[in-house]
């Protein structure tokens, strides 16, 4: 995953009705660098909400890691047929 396919992404989302909320996360030993990244547009993940539905990414290093809530999962169950 490229920073490009990332925003991309973060772009299909917000065009898609999410409303996107970029996370910095906090150290208890390093507050400040908190608020450096914050100023500096740098995030640590992507809260993205519409409806019923939340997606938080993590992205780094060329990888990225999705959280999905919200979705109905009485489809997902086993075939009986």
């Amino acid at each position: 995953m490229t920073d490009g396919d990332l925003g991309d992404y973060l772009a299909e989302l917000e065009q898609s009705g999410f409303v996107l909320e970029y996370l910095v996360y906090e150290s208890p030993t390093d507050s400040e660098r908190a608020a450096e990244k914050a100023a500096a547009g740098e995030w640590d993940a992507v809260r993205a909400d519409k409806g019923p539905y939340h997606l938080q990414l993590e992205f780094g290093d060329g990888t990225g890691t999705i959280d999905i809530s919200g979705i109905p999962m009485g489809g997902f169950g086993p075939s009986t047929s």
